[in-house]
């Protein structure tokens, strides 16, 4: 599950999901707090990649929560 903005990593993110296999999620970065826990139960993700400081602190609770 990846929840970043507009950044040259992103790409990369998506190149090494293809060549592993893996599948991507990816998740608008104005999601809300309920709508974000909704779809990491939805999907059961693996691994979460979040933008650093452009992200609200509210849905990196949520992913704490959940991965805890």
């Amino acid at each position: 599950m990846i929840l970043v903005h507009r950044i040259p990593e992103y790409w990369l993110i998506q190149l090494a999901c293809i060549r592993t296999g893996a599948t991507l999620v990816p998740v608008p970065a104005n999601i809300g707090p309920s709508e974000l826990y909704r779809r990491i139960l939805a999907c059961k993700p693996v691994c979460f990649v979040a933008g650093g400081g452009v992200i609200e602190n509210d849905l990196l609770d949520v992913i704490d929560q959940v991965t805890i």
